[in-house]
């Protein structure tokens, strides 16, 4: 498994893998802080959600003549 050699480069392969295995769990960790910082400051900019009133719209077919836009002349 760790190769042939003597008991220094063992223990150097050792030391290696100990080192990228310590790497790469603290790359995971930081890139899994990062992204729920990230989704903490989304969910702050959006705030609460709420609905609003309704508010009743008039159905037409055609938008009114430019004529027709002035409450009075219609």
């Amino acid at each position: 498994f760790l190769g042939e050699g003597d008991a220094v480069e063992v223990s150097t392969r050792l030391q290696m893998v100990d080192i990228l295995a310590l790497g790469i769990a603290l790359l995971h960790w930081t890139a899994v802080l990062t992204v729920a910082i990230a989704a903490f400051i989304v969910m702050v900019m959006k705030g609460p959600a709420y609905v609003a009133d309704a508010y009743p719209l008039e159905d037409s077919e055609a938008p009114d003549s430019p004529d027709c836009r002035q409450p009075a002349s219609c």
